[in-house]
């Protein structure tokens, strides 16, 4: 019996691959994506405790030196222009990331469009090797009767 054979088997091949590739960099993108958040967020839970440590500085009863409130304002500033830069990044960093997503998902469409062309063409295959055995079998059929 004749073995079914797809003709455009290699460049299925070559989609499949530069799909896995995309998916690839995606998930770099992603994991990048993650750290940029969780760095943010440490900024964001460090300028918490910040203030929260400048007041209760503040409410304490002892003489506090203005250097030091000072010195807390600054890093205070400092804590949130951070996050300002931390927070652009990361909206610099979705954009790729939808790029990226994108280029995945035309490769998965090429992929799937390849995928089922081959599967319409072994359907194809498969009634045509069905009507040649039905064919041999009636004329089977048709001698042994004639006889």
């Amino acid at each position: 019996m004749k073995k079914f054979k797809f003709s455009l088997q290699s460049l299925l091949d070559l989609r499949e691959k530069r799909l896995e590739e995309k998916q690839i960099e995606y998930g770099k993108l992603q994991f990048i994506m993650r750290t940029l958040q969780t760095e943010l967020m440490n900024l964001q839970n460090e300028l918490v405790t910040s203030k929260e440590n400048l007041c209760k500085l503040l409410n304490s009863n002892a003489n506090i030196d203005i250097n030091i409130i000072g010195m807390n304002r600054n890093y205070l500033l400092k804590l949130e222009e951070d996050i300002v830069n931390q927070d652009k990044k990361i909206e610099k960093h979705q954009i790729k990331l939808d790029e990226k997503q994108q280029e995945m998902l035309e490769a998965l469409k090429e992929k799937t469009m390849l995928e089922k062309l081959k599967e319409k063409q072994l359907k194809e295959f498969l009634k045509t090797i069905d009507a040649a055995e039905r064919k041999e079998l009636d004329e089977i059929g048709l001698m042994r009767y004639a006889k």
